[in-house]
């Protein structure tokens, strides 16, 4: 069954070898699809070669660490957990993501009875698919067939494999003579329905208290029991339950302690209260509580190491919770957990974020705006006056991510909720505006971009004045937009503009202002004004250094393109040494593979051979 231990076995077996040495390295790979495989090797490689790694090249970030581990000389483990769906693999065989050799060794937690043939087997008290797919079958009277399998190991799988669960639909379907292939229609309409009905006769029934009564035990019923054992005081007894509730409001995999601290420190909510310890935050007593989660089996996972606490909830638990609740209750909670996670945003630099705590972040905004779907609406939703904070964290979160779809749909929602409630000229509508731009400029869409980039500097210069450091920042964008369209003069007039200001409000040597100068560097480069560009890229190079240092992705940037520039001026020798520079801090700070790194390798080869392309090189 799923919870029944399987992950957690695996994790202490991890624990005693690293407590014992037994291994020297000891990996964790997320095997529930080639795309979660990716991920983790992806972090993997990122561990072992301290720099990115492009998830866009999967295959390559996979290779990169099968090869790297195959030479080691020293022991391994490498741990695949939830190996449950075999056939997503298509086209592959799990045994393609082993490194070789003697040294390693390679740990499987699986419900499906397929991961037998990979080697040795511990078996854990579990339903895997094919038994689940028979109880199923079995219980609502179905034949085997090949339709019926296929259908029924999609219902298997929505149920998290608890056997109860899939005894329960199986009684459902026979119930009503429903088709295998209408039970998940029922089941995402009337869910609440679907989870606490059971049949006259059941097998799973149990004596209350000290009382003979005997009550049918539905998936509702048997978690709902465990819910009212939440123990201690009333402060205690009301924090295990709301932390409960609202973490079903968020991703149901990778719940960290950190989105809760952010929260209690800047909003201390009073159900909070048992984790306040002299206005500090208690990780031990919210650790404690966990513990006591987790020991009713109404947490599915739960590590705790020196960072905090982690923990997942089993997809129907997260179901159950939300279902428990009235309509106006679950507002209340998807309301507090879009509130939480936004501000747990708003402390965080995304470009500084490890690769697995943005995807972490990304699923749980995921389940922020489905629930902002499934339980908010138009009036008390996001774009509303008081998510609006909130949705523009979550837009510039989806935008740093290249998630431009998701950006420009919560943009263009808290551009009309400003609209309506601030009025156009707002700054806070202005700011939408702004970044709604943004969007469509990091989408080639230029034409809408230069539209809402002139709406929102002529307010911003009316709202905020000319030289206010948010209309430079329009200023320099809109420059960028005329750039990109190959009207150099244009954008070399705001640009310049742009850099007066700049140089005037925040100082020569502000990472604002250098940003303006590398892209007024740009605009005379590609003039071939090369004199002046070389002059610009210089000063930007040395403030970079200065401000943000070496190897800061800006500071590369600037090297690759004074490169450009000596290039075409024929100084191969000067080229070269700084495309050198900037190879060797994009290999270790982006990964090998990634689109910039492959184009300074490409254009250091050409001013090798001194013999220069038909197009001038990419200008990053």
């Amino acid at each position: 069954m799923g919870g029944s231990g399987k992950t957690q076995l695996a994790l202490e077996f991890c624990r005693r070898s690293e407590a014992n040495g037994r291994f020297a390295s000891i990996f964790w790979v997320d095997a529930i699809d080639p795309k979660s495989v990716a991920q983790s090797f992806a972090a993997i490689a990122e561990m072992i070669f301290n720099k990115k790694v492009d998830l866009a090249d999967a295959d390559a970030s996979v290779q990169l660490v099968i090869d790297a581990i195959t030479r080691w000389q020293t022991s391994w483990l490498i741990v695949f957990d939830n190996f449950d769906q075999p056939d997503a693999f298509k086209g592959r065989s799990i045994k393609d993501y082993f490194p070789r050799g003697k040294k390693g060794r390679i740990l499987f937690t699986s419900r499906h009875a397929g991961a037998r043939g990979l080697g040795h087997l511990i078996t854990v008290s579990s339903m895997s698919e094919s038994e689940g797919l028979e109880l199923l079958l079995r219980r609502s009277g179905n034949n085997k067939n090949d339709d019926n399998s296929v259908v029924g190991k999609d219902i298997v799988r929505r149920l998290g494999y608890l056997a109860l669960a899939i005894d329960q639909a199986g009684a459902y379907i026979t119930a009503r003579s429903l088709s295998l292939n209408l039970y998940i229609d029922h089941y995402n309409n009337r869910r609440e329905k679907v989870l606490k009905e059971t049949p006259a006769v059941w097998d799973y029934t149990r004596k209350l208290g000290n009382t003979e009564t005997e009550i049918s035990l539905s998936a509702f019923t048997t978690w709902e029991m465990s819910f009212e054992q939440i123990g201690g005081d009333d402060n205690s007894k009301r924090c295990g339950e709301h932390l409960l509730t609202i973490s079903a409001f968020f991703d149901n995999k990778d719940i960290f302690e950190e989105l809760f601290k952010v929260y209690f420190e800047l909003e201390r909510p009073g159900w909070m209260e048992p984790f306040n310890d002299n206005c500090v935050w208690s990780t031990y007593e919210f650790q404690d509580v966990l513990a006591e989660l987790s020991n009713l089996s109404l947490l599915q996972i739960l590590e705790t190491g020196p960072l905090g606490s982690r923990f997942s909830l089993h997809p129907l638990i997260q179901d159950w919770v939300k279902l428990r609740l009235s309509p106006q209750d679950r507002k209340t909670y998807a309301t507090e957990a879009i509130s939480a996670l936004a501000a747990f945003i708003d402390t965080k630099d995304a470009v500084k974020l490890a690769l697995q705590s943005k995807q972490t972040i990304i699923s749980h905004l995921d389940a922020s705006v489905q629930n902002d779907v499934s339980f908010l609406t138009h009036e008390d939703g996001l774009g509303t006056q008081h998510l609006i904070h909130a949705t523009l964290s979550f837009a510039s979160f989806y935008l740093s991510q290249g998630r431009y779809t998701e950006a420009e749909q919560l943009y263009g929602r808290a551009l009309a909720g400003s609209e309506k409630q601030l009025g156009p000229d707002h700054p806070d509508t202005l700011r939408a505006v702004h970044n709604l731009a943004t969007v469509y400029q990091s989408q080639g869409r230029y034409t809408e971009a230069e539209q809402l980039y002139g709406r929102a500097l002529a307010g911003r210069e009316k709202q905020l004045g000319p030289d206010h450091p948010d209309t430079l920042g329009t200023v320099h964008n809109l420059a960028i937009v005329y750039q990109s369209q190959g009207r150099y003069t244009e954008a070399e007039q705001l640009h310049g503009r742009a850099l007066a200001g700049s140089e005037k409000q925040l100082g020569p040597d502000h990472p604002d202002t250098l940003r303006t100068v590398h892209n007024l560097a740009i605009v005379y480069q590609s003039q071939g004004r090369y004199t002046e560009a070389e002059q610009l890229y210089g000063r930007a190079l040395a403030g970079s250094e200065k401000q943000l240092g070496p190897d800061h992705p800006n500071t590369l940037r600037t090297v690759h393109n004074l490169a450009i520039v000596y290039g075409l001026q024929g100084r191969y020798v000067e080229a070269e040494q700084l495309y050198g520079r900037a190879l060797a801090g994009r290999e270790k700070q982006l990964g090998p593979d990634h689109p910039d790194t492959l184009q300074t390798a490409e254009d250091l080869v050409n001013v090798q051979h001194l013999i220069w392309p038909p197009f001038p090189p990419t200008i990053l």
